[in-house]
């Protein structure tokens, strides 16, 4: 049930899933397909999906949580520090209901209005 799913230890790794296979299926049907790559740093950072494009990335981090700040978008300002200026705008997909800027470079976008912009 949608309760038992909300309250369950793995519902954050379900989501992660569900929206990297949601975008990966999108992606497929795509002229030009983008590498999907995951990325950690030695000191434990990751991005949950980097897209690879004309040379330029994409990172995407993916909360299941209902409202994002500025600690969930670590990662993202760790792989910017790492890889610099081909990195672009990074996303974080969550389960809220609104757009927002989080910092500097990254912003928050619901996972719903993600699938229906790709």
């Amino acid at each position: 049930s949608p309760q038992a799913l909300a309250a369950h230890t793995l519902r954050g790794p379900f989501f992660e899933t569900y929206c990297v296979n949601q975008v990966r299926g999108y992606l497929s049907t795509r002229s030009v397909i983008p590498g999907m790559y995951h990325w950690r740093s030695k000191g434990g950072a990751e991005v949950d999906l980097v897209l690879l494009l004309n040379g330029k990335l994409y990172p995407i981090e993916i909360k299941s949580k209902t409202f994002v700040g500025k600690q969930d978008a670590q990662g993202i300002v760790a792989f910017r520090k790492t890889y610099g200026e081909s990195v672009q705008t990074g996303i974080i997909m969550y389960a809220g209901d609104r757009c927002h800027p989080v910092t500097d470079g990254v912003i928050a976008m619901p996972w719903n209005a993600i699938m229906k912009n790709l």
